[in-house]
């Protein structure tokens, strides 16, 4: 299995990283994406995707855009040409809408401009997500929606993008993940953590019960798109 998600550079893992990689890779987790949030921390992400064997991404987080200095964070993000570019994205939950947005396109570009993947973050904003991914597009290298929690007709949507749509751990209680999950290609599933990758197997399981089919079907087929994804830089 492979983990699309994590934010295994926060500082709350500092104390038990290692037993947190170990739980994982007893559990059946070969790997896991590390996805930077703040250009502050970009160096951290980079030395604990060493560290733990994880694949790194580095981006400017919508939560994190309102207060660094986009100019200088872009060029770093220009210099560093990292593998995958993530998290970035919008959530109308939270301030600076005009920044968010600003930010967004930003890195947008420099992902096309490396041909590397996306990894996005979008929070009651598909329709604004939608509009800018399809006025300004994707790299060629594609993306994913990470913790998919919009509405089940909005996956069509996201597929005829060019984007992978991944589940965490929404799918364990009712909700739109649920109603989602049956409705997204084999050839365009993820699966995620958000957290501690051991936790996977217990969204692999519920995906598996959703979809009707064997849980070594979901590991097999996510894992794949995973590697296809985060391998695809041209």
């Amino acid at each position: 299995m492979i983990d699309a998600l994590t934010h295994l550079d926060f500082p709350s893992f500092d104390r038990d990283r290692a037993g947190i990689v170990a739980r994982a890779r007893a559990s059946g987790v070969t790997g896991w994406v590390i996805a930077g949030t703040d250009p502050a921390a970009w160096a951290r992400t980079l030395a604990v995707a060493r560290e733990t064997g994880g694949f790194p991404a580095l981006g400017v987080h919508p939560w994190w855009a309102p207060r660094v200095d986009l100019d200088t964070a872009i060029a770093d993000l220009e210099a560093r040409r990292p593998q995958a570019i993530g998290e970035i994205g919008l959530d109308r939950l939270k301030p600076g809408w005009e920044r968010q947005q600003k930010a967004f396109r930003a890195q947008l570009a420099v992902a096309r401009g490396l041909n590397c993947p996306v990894i996005l973050h979008v929070v009651r904003a598909w329709a604004d997500v939608r509009a800018i991914l399809r006025r300004d597009g994707l790299p060629a290298a594609g993306g994913m929606v990470h913790g998919w929690t919009g509405p089940p007709a909005a996956v069509p949507e996201a597929e005829a993008l060019g984007l992978m749509v991944s589940f965490g751990r929404g799918l364990l209680r009712p909700g739109r993940s649920l109603e989602s999950s049956p409705r997204v290609s084999l050839d365009r599933l993820l699966v995620e953590t958000d957290g501690e990758p051991a936790g996977l197997v217990a969204v692999v399981r519920a995906l598996a019960v959703r979809r009707g089919v064997e849980v070594g079907e979901i590991e097999r087929v996510t894992a794949a798109n995973a590697l296809r994804l985060f391998a695809c830089r041209g």
